[in-house]
């Protein structure tokens, strides 16, 4: 039984775009043919060896398609991976049937909500792209900061749904496609000792707060959501390779 649970964000956590990529860095993500996402060789090695010694699990809010283009080596490839900000569980590569109804009946009564919001955008001509997401949630793009600024004053309340934006992004979550509840759904499925969670973001937050170990980078330190969590706060410029030495030095000492 390996004892540590490691639960993870992808984005800016363990892997970053292009445009933040350096020589040496490894390419682990393609889209038509273009470089996209990069991992340091500190980080893409040292996941083969975390991916070792811990249940190592993967949580984003990418689509699946979008999961499904990171290019995992076989020593690193996660026996379970929740995408869709936890609405869709893959475990060995495969969709869980029983996980994906799960999520859809938490996501029904919502879904007319979903489908009538994304209608609303794109019929306005400051939202770059809009669409729902694997049938979970709803996302828009947006072409500036005060549209984005606009879209989520405009629908934070009265809203059914979580509100969050992230850069040009708006995400509308129906309350339990969050990234929290659906670590609680699978830590019930696994057996561990301690469960280790890293992430970026205030999407991020809920599966966090559900820690034993939270580390994140010092934007997102505040005493406000970690009181009763150990918070382990990045002090290094590189986000991922902290994680990875931190995580690798709480296997050990454990």
């Amino acid at each position: 039984m390996k004892k540590i649970l490691f639960v993870s964000d992808l984005d800016n956590t363990l892997l970053f775009s292009w445009k933040k990529s350096h020589l040496g860095d490894f390419c682990v993500e393609k889209k038509d043919g273009f470089e996209q996402g990069f991992m340091t060789e500190f980080t893409f090695n040292s996941l083969e060896i975390i991916n070792k010694i811990t249940t190592f699990i993967p949580v984003t809010s990418r689509s699946l398609s979008q999961y499904q283009r990171i290019d995992w080596n076989d020593n690193q490839l996660p026996q379970y991976v929740l995408v869709a900000n936890g609405g869709i569980l893959l475990k060995g590569g495969k969709i869980d049937l029983e996980w994906l109804k799960e999520s859809q009946e938490l996501v029904k009564p919502y879904k007319k909500e979903m489908y009538n919001l994304c209608d609303s955008f794109r019929n306005k001509e400051e939202y770059k792209i809009c669409r729902i997401v694997d049938d979970m949630y709803v996302y828009v793009h947006c072409f500036n900061d005060l549209q984005v600024a606009d879209c989520v004053n405009q629908h934070k309340t009265p809203n059914q749904f979580e509100v969050v934006s992230q850069g040009r992004k708006v995400y509308f979550f129906p309350p339990a496609i969050n990234k929290g509840i659906a670590v609680e759904r699978l830590k019930e499925r696994i057996t561990y000792e301690k469960m280790i969670v890293a992430g970026d973001s205030i999407i991020d937050l809920s599966m966090l707060q559900k820690s034993d170990v939270a580390i994140i980078p010092k934007e997102l330190e505040s005493s406000e959501w970690y009181d009763s969590v150990m918070v382990d706060v990045c002090d290094e410029i590189i986000f991922s390779d902290y994680i990875c030495k931190q995580v690798l030095k709480y296997c050990h000492d454990r």
